[in-house]
């Protein structure tokens, strides 16, 4: 292969402030940008102060592909104009002042439309803030082992630091205790960490030699923006913080750096979480210098910038359906599966492999009671996504049998869901691990249990992969249970007491009063339910008990609430703002008439004396009712009945792959419960739902749809699994603080546990159900409000200690290890 064309020269980089003639050297490798449509790439140095030479390895790419690459040393060191008089003048060695060498570089080669930029170390700190002008002419930035702000830098550096032989650190602390940081032995302790994470290549590369041979020889730039060492940082670039301008780089970025980097992941990270369109890759064998450790791999990521900016991209496009044949049986001693089946049937999944590297797990998101495709969206940016970049692994999300498409029947008939059980779907996620072959990996194997697996799961499936790791410890090697209801409860009626708790008071207190104000006309003054029912709008809804249930539905809105405005559900904030205001709310004039009826049913309903207080709320929440459940229904030309009626035969007849609403209830009658009705003990206070929703009412479907008319049998989940006391090495706990939810969870009834790395025992301050799940692309962030700092927390120390279990699987500490 032969040699690219080499341009060289200077440019006259005049600085007003000294009467000293500077110049700018820059080398251009491969085609002068003038003769070729290639976006040049320009490279940008670290330092500050450390010349071009350790990044020439970029040439391959001038060699490969043609792509004009430019060099320049920036002034104060390398081959540009040094100005050694100025060491220790921190208000002349600004950012400012290389932003305006780099802007006169770029117009003297008429590039300035159209270009590119690499920035290594400081550099990329450099290029942050070219991209956060917004200069017309960038395509792409590659921001390589940079930090976003130096207080993240030195922590990381110093924890790392920590890590050093003792002597090591002993000397290193003796010298710059006596001020000899410019000593032989300072030098040859800090070398020792340069080893370990700045260039593990040894012996050191000649780029780098010559790099460093040039800095020891003129060391005025990094001295005086920098400090002595990289965890020594006394320049004027130790309070740099450009955190809460990131959001302003628009062009598609990618973001380097190594396992072993000095710049660990939490200095790299509030890159990702703020630039729009953005992607990050971790190399598994480097440590600053990846171009120097990992050469070929540097230049095809590099090359590639993984090939695809996945913001604001709909999922579905991005990650393609997949099937794996499983069986239908697992168990075939079992004779609640009998007839048993021999056969089989496609179990859908999707993956994203993007993030992997060699030895890097699998982690597969259980996607629970709905279609699987509804849980895209966290292989792109939720915890699901955070995790398989922060381990370089696969990403999985897995349907559940009978749901979305992954059905074993020809219909769902009740003797045809007999397959539906726990038990079995486990079976299920289990197999997955054990023979999935990726598409795109065909020659590796990356089967359980050779490979590190790990699940996750919220809800319903945050107990299933809890019950997982129990079942299958030696296929799955940890798992995160988010919101897990690991014990069954067939009469959940604490499901509401976290809105008591937890909800405005004002509206909770004015809410039970009016559902009571209905129950007691409903349950014992029966006169006045024609009155009751049509004021609310839903004379025509048939049965009682029904028209009950549509009162109640508004405060059911508390589990949708979450912190991502995409999937926040409002109507619990919109219910209790129509509640509570001091106004009436309706568009259209309230008459005497209305009043009038207001205050008979308050009457009737035991709140005679309580008019002046009720009144307003009773005829917004009549408001609230209308405008909410009834003018919509209406108006899609449905009656009421077809809306609201719960004891329709002949809906609960369908039994068509059509009717996919009976897979969940013909769980919950035949194993979990969860029927959250009206019975609070009086000590709890007044009832947050209707009296009339009765564990008969709320269990008519588990009669009408399957012919259940006994409870389920609970025990097969709680005995068989823990219940409230599941625990196991690596199976993480996190909850919501008021998670109607809680309540079935290891977390119930203010359970404690010590958290550790092994066991994490987590709660979410202010969260409800599963908060953890989900997340948002970087220009959605907003400080401490998107996502909420407990959320944060809670995944920075979710990628901790998945990380950590990681690293013990790849030392052999985990194979083999239940």
């Amino acid at each position: 292969m032969t040699s690219p064309q080499i341009t060289e020269g200077s440019i006259p980089f005049p600085i007003p402030s000294i009467d000293t003639d500077t110049k700018t050297w820059y080398q251009i490798h491969g085609p002068p940008p003038s003769s070729t449509t290639t976006t040049p790439l320009v490279v940008l140095h670290g330092g500050p102060g450390i010349p071009h030479n350790y990044l020439l390895p970029l040439t391959d790419l001038a060699l490969t592909h043609s792509i004009p690459i430019i060099f320049y040393d920036q002034i104060g060191c390398g081959k540009s104009t040094r100005l050694p008089f100025k060491k220790h003048d921190a208000e002349f060695w600004t950012v400012e002042l290389f932003l305006s060498e780099l802007d006169n570089l770029l117009a003297h080669l008429n590039v300035q439309e159209n270009y590119n930029i690499i920035g290594q170390s400081w550099g990329g700190m450099l290029g942050a803030c070219h991209a956060i002008r917004q200069p017309s002419g960038l395509k792409k930035l590659i921001i390589a082992n940079s930090p976003a702000d130096m207080g993240s830098w030195l922590e990381a550096a110093n924890r790392l630091r920590t890590e050093l032989p003792e002597d090591v650190q002993e000397v290193l602390n003796t010298c710059e205790r006596e001020g000899k940081a410019g000593s032989g032995d300072y030098e040859k302790a800090m070398m020792v960490f340069y080893e370990r994470h700045v260039c593990r290549v040894k012996p050191l590369p000649g780029y780098m030699e010559e790099s460093f041979r040039q800095l020891k020889e003129d060391d005025t730039v990094y001295l005086t923006m920098n400090g002595p060492s990289e965890f020594n940082v006394t320049g004027s670039l130790k309070t740099w913080d450009i955190r809460k301008e990131v959001h302003r780089i628009k062009v598609p970025t990618l973001l380097l750096n190594g396992r072993y980097d000095e710049a660990q992941d939490e200095v790299v990270e509030p890159y990702f979480r703020a630039i729009e369109k953005v992607k990050w890759y971790r190399f598994a064998e480097s440590s600053h210098t990846p171009q120097l450790e990992e050469r070929e791999e540097f230049m095809k990521t590099t090359l590639e910038s993984r090939s695809h900016w996945r913001r604001d991209v709909d999922p579905s496009a991005l990650y393609p359906e997949h099937n794996i044949s499983v069986p239908i049986d697992y168990f075939h001693n079992e004779t609640i599966y009998e007839p048993h089946s021999n056969g089989t049937f496609s179990l859908r999944y999707w993956f994203d492999a993007s993030y992997y590297q060699d030895g890097g797990p699998v982690i597969v998101l259980q996607s629970g009671e709905t279609d699987g495709e509804g849980r895209l969206p966290f292989l792109q940016k939720g915890l699901l996504h955070q995790l398989a970049q922060a381990t370089n692994g696969i990403g999985v999300v897995l349907e559940h049998r009978y749901y979305g498409r992954s059905f074993p029947t020809s219909d769902l008939t009740t003797p045809n869901l007999r397959f539906l059980t726990t038990e079995q779907a486990l079976a299920d996620m289990a197999y997955f691990a054990k023979n999935v072959v990726f598409e795109g990996l065909e020659d590796r194997n990356l089967t359980a249990p050779g490979t590190a697996y790990f699940g996750y799961g919220g809800s319903y499936a945050g107990a299933f992969v809890a019950f997982l790791r129990v079942q299958y410890p030696d296929i799955y090697y940890g798992v995160i249970s988010s919101s897990g209801v690991t014990e069954a409860i067939w009469d959940f009626w604490q499901y509401y007491e976290p809105v008591r708790q937890y909800g405005p008071p004002d509206c909770i207190s004015t809410h039970t009063k009016l559902i009571n104000v209905a129950d007691n006309i409903l349950l014992n003054n029966t006169a006045y339910t024609a009155l009751l029912k049509s004021a609310f709008g839903l004379s025509s809804l048939t049965y009682t008990d029904d028209f009950a249930q549509v009162l109640s539905y508004p405060i059911g809105g508390w589990q949708g609430r979450n912190w991502d405005p995409a999937i926040n559900d409002p109507s619990f904030s919109e219910y209790c703002s129509n509640l509570t205001s001091p106004t009436l709310i309706s568009n259209t004039t309230t008459t005497a008439n209305q009043t009038q009826t207001a205050h008979l049913l308050l009457a009737a309903g035991g709140y005679a004396n309580q008019t002046a207080l009720l009144t307003t709320p009773l005829l917004n929440f009549i408001t609230y009712i209308r405008s909410t459940y009834v003018q919509p229904t209406l108006a899609a030309n449905r009656t009421l009945d077809q809306a609201y009626n719960t004891h329709n035969q002949t809906f609960y007849a369908q039994a068509s792959l059509s009717a996919t609403w009976r897979s969940w209830p013909y769980q919950y009658c035949t194993q979990w419960g969860f029927l959250t009705g009206s019975s609070v003990p009086p000590a709890a206070g007044l009832p947050l739902v209707s009296r009339l929703l009765t564990l008969e009412y709320n269990s008519l479907i588990c009669k009408l749809a399957f012919n259940i008319t006994s409870p389920p049998n609970t025990a097969a989940i709680n005995d068989k699994y823990g219940g409230f006391d599941i625990a196991y090495d690596r199976l993480a706990i996190v909850d919501g603080e008021q998670d109607p939810w809680r309540g079935a969870s290891p977390h119930a009834g203010g359970r404690e546990r010590r958290s550790t790395t092994e066991r994490p025992f987590l709660l979410i301050e202010g969260a409800v159900h599963h908060w953890d799940e989900n997340g948002v692309f970087g220009n959605e962030t907003r400080e401490g409000a998107v996502p909420p700092r407990a959320v944060r927390e809670v995944q920075k120390e979710e990628v901790r200690f998945v990380r950590a279990w990681v690293e013990e699987w790849r030392k052999g500490e985990g194979r083999g290890k239940r």
